[in-house]
């Protein structure tokens, strides 16, 4: 475990990555250690799968579901990163040398002010939808091909403002700071996912 300002870093052990996978597709139960993870993006060899829970007490609804032409089917085969996370807390999974690291990062109690974290949002892709949401999913994308299935239902209309085509997707990220003891100067040591929305929606 290491404490930082404004969260705690602790890794996660092989058998534990294994386990978190298990809980993603279905086919175990959930780690202890989460609190409050709603949210999931996953980076597989053959595409990017979203997921949601509409409850603590939910099973994960994955993009692949209803979008498999769009998402593939996570698996131990071709997953390259998995974040699970939320408002306090992300769970991060990799792939290295033919396994898994895994580390968590929570947040803790109010710091000083010089280092507290940064929130930011971040602008998804998809200024268009190109088929009607399924099973709370949208299928979004823009002209150059680029598409993804985000775990929200999307409308026309939430692409356009008066009559100009615009971004409505949004990706919370908040950067925790770390500080250099000689300079004073103030640097982005580790980050993490929070939250993702429709703008367009509230």
């Amino acid at each position: 475990m290491k404490k930082m300002p404004g969260c705690i870093l602790e890794p996660v052990e092989i058998s534990e990555c294994y386990s978190f996978l298990a809980w993603v597709i279905g086919e175990g139960p959930s780690p202890p250690g989460v609190e409050n993870a709603l949210w999931l993006l996953a980076h597989c060899d053959d595409g990017v799968v979203w997921g949601k829970r509409y409850d603590l007490k939910d099973p994960w609804y994955l993009s692949h579901v209803p979008f498999p032409d769009i998402s593939p089917k996570v698996s131990k085969r071709n997953l390259q990163q998995l974040r699970i996370f939320g408002s306090t807390q992300e769970v991060l999974i990799w792939r290295i040398e033919g396994s898994f690291r895994g580390r968590t990062l929570t947040d803790t109690e109010e710091i000083e002010n010089a280092l507290q974290p940064i929130t930011e949002e971040h602008i998804l892709v998809g200024d268009r939808l190109l088929a009607d949401p399924k099973e709370g999913f949208s299928l979004v994308g823009e002209a150059n091909g680029t598409r993804h299935a985000v775990p929200f239902r999307c409308e026309v209309a939430d692409f356009q403002a008066q009559g100009r085509v615009q971004w409505p997707l949004r990706l919370t990220v908040k950067h925790y700071l770390a500080k250099d003891n000689e300079t004073g100067s103030l640097r982005i040591a580790v980050s993490r996912l929070v939250h993702v929305r429709n703008i367009a929606r509230g």
